[in-house]
């Protein structure tokens, strides 16, 4: 099976998945990095190939697509990068 026969899922890895739904939930680019752990550079190659795998000029067209493609749901919660001092203060 080719590229262009096979389905974005099939084309997206699991970071890129992760990517995908962090955008979503509207986690800045930096907050990405963050959590993924690599480097800016790093980030803008996943998304530029979500952007291309979903054949999206934006990050809001890549999610209306992945919405559509059943890719992502249509809302609800998804990865939340939690600030370390909120942890340290809900835990004492």
């Amino acid at each position: 099976m080719t590229e262009a026969t096979q389905g974005p899922r099939a084309l997206l890895s699991s970071t890129d998945m992760v990517v995908l739904h962090m955008i979503a939930d509207g986690h800045s680019m930096d907050e990405i990095r963050r959590f993924l752990g690599v480097s800016s550079t790093a980030v803008d190659e996943k998304i530029g190939h979500i952007l291309r795998v979903l054949s999206a000029s934006s990050h809001e067209q890549a999610i209306v697509k992945a919405i559509e493609q059943g890719l992502l749901g249509p809302a609800g919660p998804g990865f939340r990068i939690v600030n370390e001092q909120e942890d340290v203060e809900s835990a004492g």
